[in-house]
């Protein structure tokens, strides 16, 4: 299955059913992301519970390739220091820090926050069992073009993924021309 390249901004506030707003809380290996078309979402592979949105349309991400130390494990932590690190390296790479955190914890976004809504993009296939779409992470434009380069070659010149476009049609069968063996 190809890769869903879907637009949107990474996020550290949400609202309130009341509308406030209310923090939430990132880790170092997930955060919130408020795609640009929900409907986008959709199309990826979902082997148990679908996808949830916030209260302002974003979903936590999972992200790809990428196991930090947990700072929400039922009720308690690993160790503290190097988890929030991780937290805040992630932030940090997505330009969003300084994050100001709620006492005593430190877990949730305090708002306001100086920076918020950066905007980037995934890449993701589908969606982990508890519904979060697993995604590799960017904060720049997508590439204009995805053809004749891999996502090896592209992240090796700049860091930058692409998603390779599915073919269906040979490029002789695109052209009009019938290959030498039909008709026989």
């Amino acid at each position: 299955m190809p890769f869903i390249l879907i637009h949107g901004t990474f996020q550290l506030v949400g609202r309130t059913q009341a509308g406030n707003p209310t923090g939430f809380e990132p880790d170092g290996d997930s955060i919130q992301f408020q795609p640009a078309n929900p409907a986008l979402l959709d199309q990826l592979d979902q082997p148990a519970r679908p996808y949830r949105l916030s209260s302002i349309g974003s979903t936590q991400l999972r992200l790809e390739a990428i196991d930090a130390l947990e700072l929400h494990l039922d009720s308690t932590h690993q160790p503290r220091p190097l988890a929030d690190q991780a937290r805040d390296f992630l932030t940090g790479k997505l330009g969003l820090n300084p994050v100001p955190y709620r006492p005593p914890k430190l877990l949730q976004v305090k708002p306001p926050v100086l920076k918020d809504a950066t905007p980037g993009f995934i890449l993701s296939r589908s969606l982990e069992v508890n519904g979060r779409p697993i995604a590799f992470a960017f904060t720049s434009a997508p590439p204009r073009s995805t053809r004749r380069r891999s996502a090896a070659r592209a992240a090796a010149r700049g860091g930058q993924m692409v998603c390779r476009p599915y073919r269906t049609r040979s490029r002789r069968a695109r052209s009009g021309r019938s290959p030498a063996w039909a008709g026989r």
